[in-house]
C-alpha cells in the first residue's frame, strides 16, 4: 500500500505512515496498533508526565478520558466497552495534541 509520502510524491507529510497490512499506525512519534481491533489498543512511544488521553466518537462527545499521571514509553488502552464503530484518540501533551483516527470493530 502507497504511504501519503508517496501519494503526494514528497518525502514526509507530518510524519503519517499507514501499514495496514500489518494493523500499523505511526503518527508522528506514537505507534497506535492493532488498528481497527475489538478495542484493545497499545500506544507505543513516549507518552510524558500528565499526558491526557481522550477518546471522542463522531458526534463529538468525549466517551473515554484518562490523565497518565507518570511517564511511559507504552500504554494499554481498553476501550472494548465501547460500541463498534469509529473514534478519534487525542494525546494531549503540555506543548501539542497529537489525534488520530481508530476503529473498533467486534
Amino acid at each position: 500500500m502507497l504511504s501519503i509520502a508517496e501519494i503526494n510524491g514528497t518525502s514526509g507529510v507530518a510524519g503519517i505512515q499507514n501499514q495496514s497490512s500489518s494493523n500499523l499506525f505511526k503518527v508522528n512519534e506514537y505507534l497506535i496498533y492493532p488498528n481497527p481491533n475489538n478495542g484493545q489498543f497499545t500506544i507505543k512511544g513516549a507518552l510524558p508526565q500528565n499526558t491526557q488521553l481522550q477518546v471522542i466518537n463522531t458526534i463529538g462527545q468525549v466517551v473515554y478520558s484518562v490523565l497518565q499521571e507518570n511517564a511511559m514509553d507504552e500504554t494499554q488502552l481498553d476501550l472494548s466497552g465501547l460500541p463498534n464503530g469509529l473514534y478519534l484518540l487525542n494525546i494531549i501533551k503540555s506543548s501539542s495534541t497529537t489525534s488520530q483516527k481508530i476503529c473498533i470493530f467486534k
